[in-house]
């Protein structure tokens, strides 16, 4: 081996890997080249590796082994490029510095290995140095990351915070939802529920009205099929009294060919009329003419009968004047000297009988009753019937003022205070009978009482209160008259009004049977005679008969039908239950017991044709229940002696077209009798029972 000289080694060191490096002593460089190698990775980056890091559970053990092998790659390439040039070196070491096999090796001076040492040293300072400053940037690094991590950990924190508050949100929304839905469910429910029951609803009543139109129609074809019954039993009975007829007068002979004819007539009529009701049976159309045809069949034969028996009558009164003619003839002479020798001594009687009567005069007292109607009305009765007329015909005599022309614009107000809530009752409840009732005693216990737009006040005239309950009395019995008459149940709801009137103001009972007895003689009952003078009309109206503006008297059959209104309404009285007052009495003004009285009256005296049987008929069927149920057997012996004793003398003064009214109160008597022998007679239709006052 060669020596070589120090400018060929030097020449050859630079020749080297390392002797090309370029070496930068200033700090700056170095510490460029350390923020280069430790700067923090984005914050990204960082974010994306605590996302792997929470993922991978490995995460920092494998970082860990990265960063070591990417310092042992460092190392190695270091190594790779330096050369170990320690102070033992000797030539063999030297030689392994030839470059190139061509070469000749280096001669290495002592200076030379001095200046290796001094490299290497410095180097190894340096490395050091580098080394404080990467553990130093480590740990910063480190400590930066665990900041991070941790900003990581509490943004994961708080964002999952946040997912489980919004899940918890949508959570109650969902809840809230789901509630808000089932609570429209509940209310399409319970709609649909609803709609249902007003559906089944609206089914029942329209059941129920085509039940009640069935239920009215067999009730009008009942009470048709009834009415043609009574008609032909009415007709058959008045053709069996025209072959009756037995005059006997010298016409006899010419009424027996005109009695055949009508005979023949109605016997033809009845079988025509009973072909058409075959036919209609059959084909069930129903002829509406059938009920006109038949009431003037009955008309042909009632008039016929009628005036048949007129004439009869007439040709006997003939007879029998001729015949009184010519017995007085007779006896007048006879009679002439009989007055001759009693002449003084009725003289002398007369004079005597005036001195008795003066000295003896009686005092004022009741009517005395005539022959005649002795058999027409009971006399406790009569006296009864004519005290109250008297009482009425003051009364009436008191409240004339009113009728003056100061005094008739109070008077109409009045008027309109007692007609309002009078026309208005009805059985709506109880309530609404209370709310009238109130009214008409506030009216009379001197309470201001609205009427229109204006308060009226009986304590306005002297005479203010004593019109007012005339004048309830008066509309009263004119309901009876006409609304009654009409429709028989209207008459509880007035009497159970009226009898709460009469409890507070028995002076108004007194008024109100005064004038029914005016309007109906038969409620005391009175059949009142005809007196002598007075006119057809006058005694007609005195019965109650009422006259058409033609100057005709109104028919039969509406005379009884009114008749039976005012008669269903008095009974109606008798039996309406009191109504709760408070602080009242309770006891009822015009019980029950009335109606025994009127039965046992009517039987002691002489019936009247159609009116009797109708009053009998009428009182009965109302207070019938009423009377069984307080005198029980008494009650069932009176029905016995009605059907035994009084009905065949009922059929004895029975008209020409009274079957009606007798066969209705005969067949109601059976009816009531007929099971066991026990009396059975439910309260009549409309009939209010005491509970009713409490509804509302």
């Amino acid at each position: 081996m060669s020596t070589l000289g120090n400018s060929d080694i030097v020449v050859s060191l630079k020749s080297t890997s390392k002797g090309r490096l370029v070496y930068d002593r200033s700090r700056h460089v170095t510490k460029k080249f350390l923020d280069e190698c430790s700067s923090p990775p984005e914050l990204s980056r960082l974010h994306d590796e605590s996302k792997y890091k929470y993922v991978n559970p490995n995460y920092q053990r494998e970082k860990q082994q990265q960063q070591q092998e990417k310092r042992d790659e460092e190392k190695q390439e270091r190594s790779e490029e330096s050369y170990d040039f320690g102070e033992d070196s000797g030539p063999l070491e030297l030689e392994k510095l030839q470059i190139s096999p061509r070469k000749p090796a280096l001669v290495v001076s002592p200076d030379f290995v001095r200046s290796v040492k001094a490299i290497k040293d410095y180097e190894h300072v340096y490395d050091n140095r580098v080394k404080d400053a990467l553990a130093k940037k480590a740990n910063e690094f480190q400590t930066h990351s665990n900041q991070l991590q941790q900003k990581t950990e509490k943004q994961l924190k708080d964002l999952e915070r946040k997912n489980i508050l919004k899940a918890l949100q949508v959570q109650e929304t969902t809840l809230q939802q789901h509630k808000k839905g089932k609570d429209e469910s509940a209310k399409v429910y319970l709609k649909m529920q609803e709609d249902h029951r007003k559906h089944a609803q609206m089914l029942e009543q329209k059941h129920d009205k085509i039940q009640d139109e069935i239920r009215k129609k067999e009730q009008e074809k009942k009470e048709r099929e009834e009415k043609l019954k009574q008609m032909f039993t009415d007709l058959k009975t008045v053709q069996s009294r025209i072959l009756a007829i037995q005059p006997n007068c010298s016409i006899q002979n010419k009424l027996s060919e005109q009695c055949k004819m009508i005979v023949e007539r109605i016997r033809k009529t009845t079988t025509d009329l009973e072909n058409h009701i075959m036919q209609e049976s059959q084909s069930g159309e129903r002829n509406e003419s059938l009920p006109d045809k038949l009431k003037e069949a009955v008309m042909f034969a009632l008039n016929a009968y009628e005036a048949i028996s007129k004439r009869i009558e007439e040709e006997k009164q003939k007879l029998e004047e001729e015949k009184a003619k010519v017995a007085a003839a007779v006896a007048a002479e006879a009679e002439a000297k009989r007055l001759e020798e009693q002449a003084k001594a009725a003289a002398a009687a007369s004079a005597q009988a005036t001195l008795s009567e003066d000295k003896n005069k009686p005092a004022a007292g009741p009517v005395p009753l005539a022959e005649n109607e002795i058999q027409c009305v009971d006399l406790d009765a009569f006296q009864w019937y004519t005290k109250l007329q008297e009482d009425m015909k003051k009364t009436e005599e008191l409240i004339k003022p009113l009728s003056n022309p100061e005094s008739k614009k109070l008077k109409f107000d009045l008027q309109k205070a007692v007609n309002t809530p009078i026309n208005a009752i009805s059985p709506i409840s109880g309530e609404h009978l209370r709310e009238k009732l109130k009214r008409l005693l506030d009216l009379m216990s001197g309470q201001s009482v609205e009427v229109g737009s204006k308060r009226v006040n009986v304590g306005d005239h002297p005479q203010a209160l004593t019109f007012c309950k005339h004048l309830v009395a008066k509309m009263v019995v004119k309901k009876g008259d006409e609304q009654v008459s009409s429709k028989h149940e209207t008459a509880f709801p007035t009497a159970m009004v009226f009898v709460g009137l009469w409890m507070e103001h028995p002076d108004i009972g007194n008024l109100f049977l005064s004038h029914l007895h005016r309007a109906c003689p038969y409620t005391v009952p009175y059949y009142i005679p005809r007196q002598e003078g007075q006119s057809t009309e006058d005694y007609h109206r005195t019965l109650g008969y009422r006259y058409n503006s033609d100057g005709s008297v109104e028919k039969q059959d509406q005379f009884l039908k009114r008749m039976s209104g005012m008669m269903r309404l008095y009974a109606a009285i008798m039996v309406a239950p009191p109504p709760p007052l408070r602080g009242a009495n309770n006891t009822h003004p015009h019980g029950v017991e009335n109606a025994w009285i009127w039965l046992s009256r009517v039987m002691n005296i002489h019936p009247h044709p159609d009116i009797t049987a109708t009053m009998i008929y009428d009182m009965l069927h109302v207070t019938g229940n009423a009377l069984n149920a307080r005198y029980g057997k008494q009650f069932q012996k009176l029905l016995y002696m009605l059907i035994k004793e009084y009905l065949p003398k009922l059929k004895q003064v029975a008209s020409a077209s009274g079957g009606g009214p007798l066969t209705r109160l005969e067949t109601f008597l059976e009816t009531c009798l007929k099971n066991n022998r026990q009396v059975m007679i439910p309260n009549p239709d409309g009939f209010l029972q005491a509970e009713f006052w409490r509804s509302s």
